[in-house]
């Protein structure tokens, strides 16, 4: 049994991709709708069903799931090396692992999982980047991803968007003499016990009627998160920056509020939090934090809470300010009138108290 879970984790630990189960949404939010992962997934290796799981044994490490989880529960173990092969180049050189090149390239696993982190880092100094795509080889690829050449089209767009100018990065379709694919190994040694290992990355869900401290934790930005705030602080340096810089989301919440502050609880990164003086309770977002991934409009039982677009000038957007979104009044107790803590009660505990004390004693008689 030793020997056996001493392979499991060494087998574990040659895996590329890594899942960080408390930041996923559904964690916190039995009510969330997030689902991308399950949908981006070709190997249908992700799955939620009352609770996420991912089976290792039929991932294949396309590493797709890294770029578009909002909450980064997924990470490829080499992400930082591919910015550090960047280093000291003055045009850099971008393809898929399926390729046949040589080491002047930066070699990820699908063109699919770039984002705005790696192309940012890659144009830091004027540099030129070059992306090799064979959309034909994409076709037998066994990731099977279409539309590869429009994706990266539109990552450009948004990169632009961030730096306000034209950025020189080029989508090289050429064809190309490709090598013999490289194929992922599978062990049979540890086919029967993938149950076991899929048992490690099992994420539990709360109930929705549990409001527990664990719950209230917050996880931290991502690496890759505050990377790429870095880079946009090095951006904030450009003077003509625009209003159309940052595509960000607000939260906006309708009159219909109870002030029950469930879209705080689930708020995964803590950019959604309630703060309170003595007579009001006030909801804040902090949008430089929010990942947009919709757990607080999913959980409001009024649906009195929606998260829209939202347009931020770059520098007031750096500056980490919390934005204003609702305030109500403190309800009073009833009977006494004093503040109450529970806004679910109308008659604070002491007088709650009492009245139990009365009842009992009339019980008695």
């Amino acid at each position: 049994m030793v020997l056996a879970e001493r392979w499991i984790s060494r087998w574990m630990d040659s895996k590329q991709l890594t899942v960080e189960k408390n930041r996923c949404t559904h964690a916190k939010n039995q009510k969330s709708s997030c689902n991308i992962c399950v949908e981006s997934c070709p190997a249908s290796a992700i799955k939620i069903d009352g609770k996420l799981q991912v089976d290792f044994e039929t991932c294949r490490e396309c590493m797709i799931c890294t770029a578009i989880c909002p909450s980064d529960v997924f990470t490829d173990k080499k992400y930082k090396s591919y910015l550090e092969q960047m280093k000291g180049r003055a045009i850099v050189e971008i393809a898929c692992q399926k390729q046949d090149v040589n080491d002047h390239f930066v070699t990820v696993p699908c063109l699919r999982m770039l984002d705005e982190t790696i192309l940012l880092y890659g144009l830091q100094e004027n540099k030129k980047i070059h992306i090799r795509l064979n959309e034909s080889k994409c076709e037998t690829c066994p990731f099977k991803i279409a539309n590869i050449s429009s994706f990266i089209e539109e990552l450009i767009h948004r990169v632009e968007l961030i730096k306000q100018e034209k950025v020189e990065v080029y989508i090289n379709s050429q064809e190309y003499k490709v090598g013999e694919q490289q194929q992922f190994s599978r062990r049979d040694l540890f086919s029967f016990l993938s149950n076991r290992m899929q048992s490690n990355i099992v994420i539990p869900l709360l109930d929705e009627e549990e409001v527990t401290n664990k719950e209230r934790e917050k996880i931290a930005l991502s690496e890759k998160q505050r990377f790429f705030i870095q880079l946009l602080k090095k951006q904030k340096q450009n003077p003509v920056l625009s209003s159309d810089v940052v595509k960000t989301a607000m939260v906006m919440i309708t009159d219909h509020c109870t002030g029950c502050l469930k879209c705080t609880y689930v708020c995964p990164t803590g950019s959604l939090y309630s703060d309170e003086d003595e007579n009001q309770i006030i909801i804040k977002q902090n949008l430089l934090t929010c990942v947009e991934c919709k757990s607080c409009q999913d959980i409001c039982p009024e649906e009195s809470l929606s998260l829209e677009s939202y347009s931020s000038y770059l520098r007031t957007y750096l500056e980490n300010n919390e934005e204003l979104i609702y305030s109500f009044d403190k309800k009073r107790c009833t009977t006494c009138g004093e503040k109450l803590d529970d806004l679910h009660s109308t008659i604070c505990i002491e007088c709650q108290n009492k009245l139990k004390q009365s009842e009992s004693v009339l019980s008695f008689w």
